[in-house]
């Protein structure tokens, strides 16, 4: 389960419990729970994207954001950066769909209303 943030579709959890992806595109801000301190899909997801991101063109390389998910990382060639903001921009398209499809499948069985 992956939601964006300030869109109040997203279930009341404890920040603790909580792992962000902040897109550099758009600027949103993708979440997902770690269920209680358990690895989930969506976390699994989010922490990808966050590996991708510190070894794009786009990673924080001043600190100017409060996470450190999104410093860069030493030594990436400018190559391996380019083809890394390439895949992260691959795997965004798979975070948006389900961060769409999330909130529409979270209301039950639509075949059985």
């Amino acid at each position: 389960r992956i939601w964006i943030r300030g869109l109040g579709n997203a279930p009341e959890i404890d920040e603790e419990y909580l792992v962000s992806f902040r897109d550099p595109w758009t600027g949103y801000v993708y979440e997902t729970t770690t269920k209680g301190g358990e690895s989930s899909a969506g976390q699994a997801m989010i922490d990808r994207a966050n590996y991708l991101l510190a070894r794009t063109d786009y990673c924080d390389d001043e600190d100017r954001t409060e996470t450190p998910d999104d410093d860069c990382v030493d030594g990436v060639t400018s190559a391996d950066r380019a083809a890394a903001t390439n895949e992260l921009r691959n795997y965004m398209e798979l975070i948006q769909a389900i961060a769409y499809i999330t909130p529409r499948l979270s209301h039950g069985n639509p075949y059985a209303p």
